[in-house]
């Protein structure tokens, strides 16, 4: 009769967590985190395809908390530019947890596509909050500028040298 375990999906995503965090992705395979689960490593790819699907549930998971908490703050704002920052705030957390595991997966072959594809998502996402943040401030006029904006939050993000007195800078000029 085969053991019946309760919650195995949830502790497999759980203690991956942990494991990423700790040893980055280099560190997180299928043996450790079957190890910390005390299940079979076939057990594991019962529930997932790999490690890498792991990571990109984990991930997805975070990121999807994240647009909430850019959309509270889109919902909260009354002027545009405070808005813009505080919604690049929430946004820069994430990358600041995730961004040593990126740079370690990029050194992989397979990343190019994953990153390409999620690309344009990660872009799609970030313009409907934009666009609710424009509405709830009365800047209609700033609408077709939305994928501009975009892009600038995500450069003044990911580039360390770019700060956000640099955005602030930028977006006054720019509205």
């Amino acid at each position: 009769m085969p053991k019946i375990i309760p919650n195995v999906r949830e502790d497999i995503l759980t203690k991956s967590a942990l494991i990423l965090a700790k040893k980055g992705y280099k560190g997180f395979t299928a043996r450790e985190i079957a190890k910390e689960c005390n299940i079979a490593v076939g057990t594991l790819y019962n529930y997932f395809d790999g490690t890498d699907m792991i990571m990109a549930e984990l991930m997805l998971n975070d990121w999807n908390v994240t647009m909430t908490s850019v959309e509270k703050e889109a919902e909260k704002q009354t002027d545009f530019v405070n808005g813009l920052l505080s919604m690049c705030d929430v946004v820069r957390e994430f990358v600041v947890k995730y961004e040593p595991i990126w740079s370690q997966y990029r050194n992989q072959e397979k990343a190019s596509s994953y990153i390409g594809k999620y690309g344009s998502l990660v872009r799609e996402q970030m313009s409907q909050r934009v666009i609710l943040l424009i509405e709830k401030t009365n800047e209609e006029r700033l609408k077709p500028l939305c994928a501009v904006l975009v892009e600038i939050m995500l450069s003044c993000i990911l580039q360390d040298h770019l700060t956000k007195e640099h955005l602030k800078l930028l977006l006054q000029f720019l509205v």
